[in-house]
């Protein structure tokens, strides 16, 4: 489950319109919102899981590894 919310919010972000922010920052964001989705819904494992997401993501996300990892899916899904 985690991995596909992981995965979901992935590919929103790397097709998201705006070029503005950086590929982490956008992540960053989505993950934010979703946190605060989950506090009106007084989801608290939820928002317990997006809190460590986001800190992973501001410890260790670039822009260049997540291009790598959306070509290397990519490519996966044209094997199929």
């Amino acid at each position: 489950m985690k991995y596909r919310i992981a995965l979901a919010i992935t590919l929103f972000t790397l097709s998201a319109g705006s070029y503005a922010n950086s590929l982490c920052q956008e992540k960053e964001q989505d993950i934010q919102k979703e946190i605060s989705y989950a506090e009106k819904h007084n989801n608290q494992r939820r928002i317990e899981g997006l809190n460590k997401a986001l800190s992973e993501v501001r410890a260790n996300c670039t822009d260049s590894k997540l291009r790598a990892e959306h070509q290397k899916k990519v490519a996966e899904q044209k094997k199929r």
